[in-house]
């Protein structure tokens, strides 16, 4: 209910939105799409939440327009192969293609090489943002192709300010 639904209401990662929301302004000022982006850090730092929004921000809430994968229950090559593959080929009509591989530090070796060929054979027109929490876990190809953001840590400041602004709305005395 609570999860971000736009990069400014994303907690903690100041740095990180500030250049994520620039590639999204130029994207809708010129149709650049903004890179390939890997997003690493501990659990629970906004990985996933920011991957979200930012095709929330480029395709408004229109879950068909982009893939979404957690690709730690879909790890193998035929994954890539198949349904990634088949999506990244297509070219879109308007704007580009987006794929977010959730946990993609999961990915087997093979699979990973794999995905590096789809990077590669249709960068014009489809871009991917991976998260992981081990970034060693991710072959170097994949990494080198990629804008890496590290997630820090949320400070118990913002943690707290945060739950307390819920706790408000929720009208729960605690």
């Amino acid at each position: 209910k609570y999860r971000p639904k736009s990069l400014e209401q994303v907690i903690g990662q100041e740095t990180i939105i500030k250049v994520i929301q620039s590639y999204i302004d130029r994207y809708k000022v010129t149709g650049e799409p903004p890179p390939h982006m890997l997003f690493t850090g501990r659990p629970g730092t906004g990985k996933t939440t920011v991957a979200k929004v930012i095709g929330r921000a480029c395709f408004g809430d229109g879950r068909g327009l982009y893939m979404d994968k957690n690709t730690s229950d879909e790890r193998g090559i035929d994954v890539i192969r198949g349904p990634v593959k088949e999506y990244a080929k297509s070219k879109p009509l308007d704007g580009f293609n987006y794929i977010f591989l959730d946990e993609s530090d999961n990915l087997t070796k093979d699979a990973q090489a794999a995905l590096r060929r789809v990077m590669e054979d249709y960068a014009k027109w489809t871009r991917f943002v991976f998260s992981c929490n081990y970034v060693s876990k991710v072959i170097e190809p994949i990494r080198s192709r990629c804008a890496i953001f590290r997630f820090g840590d949320v400070s118990k400041y913002s943690i707290e300010s945060h739950i307390d602004s819920i706790v408000g709305k929720e009208g729960i005395n605690c």
